[in-house]
């Protein structure tokens, strides 16, 4: 009959209790990290159709026709130019234009790049957060005396704080576009003079979430 040392099983045992450990923090990890995934989603969904009736309000159309152009156009990103462009020779406000206008280049300069990546990059578990990997090819500018090269698959270490971040400014961002569809119907129904909004949207829910905890966001 085999024996075994109590010390062994003593090691043993909290080899496992420490596996175990490790791997409900991985689990962890994961299912946050699917969570504001899902959320980027959702949020970027509530963008894009915030551009559909800006566009329909700005176009003098009915949804049919902005929902063709938007369609037509697919990324929100060209929709923002084309949005933007169109702001800039309209006959609103133009401290008003302006503030749509940084709004429309903050979703399209900053949001849509990294809602894309996180979307569409592959994700995987690493040491001590969820890394991912970028598929698309680059040919970053060589030093001089460097040959060009193709630089792909490229890791990046992603916390969750990182996605967080980019929900706050998602919010914002949603806040602002809701805000604007807001004004243009009651510039429509009142013809009142659009006012640009002293305060900017961006930050807002950051600073709601520091203050009140995950039920403000």
């Amino acid at each position: 009959m085999t024996r075994i040392r109590l010390s062994t099983w003593s090691t043993f045992s909290r080899s496992v209790s420490m596996a175990w450990q490790d791997r409900e923090r991985e689990i962890k990890t994961q299912e946050g990290t699917q969570r504001l995934i899902g959320e980027v989603c959702m949020i970027w969904a509530a963008i894009d159709n915030d551009i559909t009736e800006l566009m329909m309000y700005v176009l003098e159309t009915g949804p049919d026709q902005a929902a063709i152009l938007n369609t037509a156009l697919r990324e929100v990103a060209p929709r923002c130019t084309v949005l933007e462009r169109l702001l800039i020779a309209s006959s609103y406000d133009e401290e008003w234009v302006d503030w749509l206008c940084r709004m429309l280049a903050k979703t399209r300069d900053d949001l849509s790049p990294r809602r894309n990546r996180y979307v569409h990059d592959r994700w995987f578990i690493g040491m001590e957060a969820m890394q991912k990997r970028n598929s698309q090819v680059k040919t970053p500018k060589p030093q001089s005396y460097q040959r060009r090269a193709i630089v792909y698959d490229e890791e990046e270490i992603v916390t969750v704080e990182k996605l967080q971040e980019w929900c706050f400014d998602g919010y914002d961002i949603h806040e602002a576009l809701d805000q604007a569809i807001h004004d243009l119907r009651y510039w429509y129904l009142s013809e009142r003079p659009l006012e640009a909004h002293k305060q900017d949207f961006l930050g807002r829910s950051s600073a709601r979430y520091k203050r009140y905890g995950p039920s403000a966001s």
